[in-house]
């Protein structure tokens, strides 16, 4: 898992798979998500000029992944607090 660490979006399709994953722990799920989050920025930094106005971009769906699962944790929900 750490080599996961070193780039998400590599070992996982989207970051909701991230949240949803049974095994992770939240502290895990949170550090993999931030990376993924950092990494989309980077990205989307280089690529501003080339940016299309209307589509959803990944960064977006890092951060609606991050807020999902602290909205779980704060709820409780056992999902989101796996091992």
């Amino acid at each position: 898992m750490d080599r996961a660490l070193l780039d998400p979006a590599a070992f996982f399709v989207d970051p909701e798979e991230i949240v949803k994953h049974p095994t992770l722990s939240f502290d895990k799920k949170r550090e993999l998500l931030h990376r993924w989050a950092f990494d989309a920025y980077r990205v989307e930094v280089i690529a501003a000029e080339a940016a299309r106005p209307f589509e959803r971009s990944r960064l977006d769906q890092v951060i609606d992944a991050l807020i999902a699962l602290e909205e779980a944790a704060v709820k409780g929900s056992g999902a989101a607090r796996a091992a």
